[in-house]
């Protein structure tokens, strides 16, 4: 190959640095007359502030939703659309899932955020049948927190969705986990372990059976101790030494359970232990009074005949007595 063919194909690159210049200043102009590039943030702003918005209401809904559980708790599933969804095994806690979930879906419907023509609102799955209430309930989750005293509760799947003329223009999911101050969890499980002292015999366990056991032996021992060695016991155990220690094992029961008896309970059994405590010493005092009091007059009585009391006029002149002999010193 010559030289002339080889200088044939090559470009000088001056040529390619001015053909450069002119297309950076050409593209630099364009730039400048069209002004600056907006960039449209409405609908992103607007999903920012439903979702911080929706935190606060889904708090809210979820106490709301504890009390409604507390006031009327769920122990046995119903025959119906939302009861067959519930587990029978926790029914009380799956009906507490449901309420949270039914209750957040109208706390973030309401909860709009609006941004340059832009609304932006919260939404969750419709429950219109029980396969909808399983799914609610599988989308919100509860668990005790700080020993109980409070709830954390996480809703799942919450769709936020930005709209402007009513058309959908963004849209976004997100989960909400927040902090209830109501104990209902807590006061579940312990009414549960109260229930079960209750209902255990003494062989089961520590609980109603047990104590009551225990408090109805010693009381017919010490009574019919009492009774053997002479005491005025005629029943020694009656209706009402059941009942006042019926009452007072079902307060220990609830002690061990909650942490703390019924004060208006302790102050009822007080009262009762007095009035069976006055009953058990008056009573028989007061039945066996006359037969006491015949026994004393009477051995007060055979005392008085049995001594030699003098007669009437002993020694007295006056009706033939003899005088009384004088010592010799006279």
């Amino acid at each position: 190959m010559s030289g002339r063919d080889a200088d044939r194909g090559r470009v000088p690159f001056a040529l390619v640095g001015v053909v450069l210049l002119l297309g950076s200043v050409a593209y630099a102009n364009t730039l400048a007359l069209s002004g600056p590039v907006v960039v449209d943030t409405a609908a992103e702003d607007a999903l920012d502030r439903a979702e911080a918005a929706g935190r606060p209401a889904v708090r809210a809904a979820a106490t709301a939703a504890a009390r409604t559980a507390a006031r009327n708790p769920v122990t046995e599933p119903a025959n119906t659309t939302y009861g067959r969804a519930l587990d029978p095994a926790s029914p009380f806690r799956d009906a507490l899932r449901l309420r949270v979930a039914l209750a957040v879906a109208t706390a973030v419907e309401r909860s709009t955020a609006r941004v340059g023509g832009v609304t932006a609102r919260g939404s969750t799955p419709g429950v219109d049948s029980t396969a909808d209430a399983a799914a609610a309930i599988d989308s919100v989750r509860v668990e005790p927190l700080a020993d109980g005293t409070a709830m954390r509760v996480v809703v799942r799947d919450v769709t936020l969705t930005a709209r402007r003329d009513g058309a959908t223009v963004a849209t976004r999911r997100v989960n909400y986990s927040v902090a209830v101050a109501v104990p209902v969890l807590a006061m579940h499980e312990r009414t549960e372990a109260y229930e079960r002292r209750l209902n255990n015999s003494p062989f089961e366990g520590p609980g109603l059976g047990r104590a009551l056991t225990w408090r109805l032996w010693a009381m017919a021992q010490a009574r019919g101790a009492a009774q053997y060695g002479g005491a005025p016991v005629t029943n020694v155990l009656a209706n009402r030494h059941v009942e006042l220690s019926t009452n007072a094992a079902a307060l220990r029961a609830q002690a061990a359970a909650f942490g703390r008896s019924d004060p208006a309970g302790r102050a009822a059994l007080v009262r009762a232990t007095g009035r069976v405590a006055a009953r058990d010493v008056l009573v028989p005092a007061m039945d066996r009074g006359p037969a006491w009091a015949d026994r004393v007059l009477g051995a007060a009585d055979r005392a008085t005949r049995g001594s030699s009391a003098p007669e009437v006029g002993a020694g007295d002149p006056a009706v033939g007595g003899a005088r009384p002999r004088r010592s010799a010193s006279g």
